[in-house]
């Protein structure tokens, strides 16, 4: 496997309604194989064995938000909007301790 990339906290623009809104995920990493992917770092609370839905839910749109917005800046950068891929990666764990 080859050496990879990693853009810590990358800042992406995305229009919306009209507006430019700002947004910056936790990690964009580039592979080898010339594709980027998605990584959003969370931490829930688990009661039970399991994490609130509606936050892990949450958590899968916002990353897709980030995946739209870079596909968007791969397409005006002249690339190929199939370079970043359309499936997300979240990293979460239990909420630290209070």
């Amino acid at each position: 496997m080859g050496a990879g990339t990693l853009f810590d906290h990358p800042l992406l623009r995305l229009e919306v309604a009209g507006q430019q809104a700002y947004l910056e995920p936790d990690l964009i990493a580039f592979q080898h194989a010339g594709r980027f992917h998605v990584v959003e770092i969370k931490s829930f609370a688990v009661i039970d064995g399991r994490a609130d839905p509606g936050k892990v839910a949450a958590a899968a749109i916002q990353a897709a938000v980030y995946v739209l917005a870079m596909r968007r800046m791969l397409e005006e950068a002249g690339y190929d909007r199939a370079s970043c891929r359309h499936r997300t990666h979240r990293i979460s764990g239990p909420s630290p301790a209070c």
